[in-house]
């Protein structure tokens, strides 16, 4: 259980940072991303099917970026740092 967990805490965080870098550093999309995420998997609407499925789909997206971009900047344009 804890592995499962750790693993879609890892893939999070890669589609985290692509997201971020893909729009040049904007928190807002990252923000509002993990909004949409929460408000998702927190509805009782669908009894967690969906949130189980947004979870896997949310898995195989970060393994797919990892092998697209490559670990290095996992965007097209430079990675973003502090100035």
């Amino acid at each position: 259980m804890a592995v499962g967990w750790f693993f879609g805490l890892l893939c999070a965080a890669v589609v985290f940072t692509w997201l971020y870098n893909s729009t040049k550093g904007s928190l807002l999309a990252v923000a509002l991303w993990h909004a949409t995420f929460n408000y998702i998997t927190s509805s009782k609407a669908d009894a967690g099917l969906g949130a189980i499925i947004l979870s896997i789909l949310i898995m195989v997206w970060a393994v797919v970026l990892i092998f697209i971009y490559k670990p290095a900047n996992l965007s097209q344009p430079e990675k973003q740092t502090l100035a």
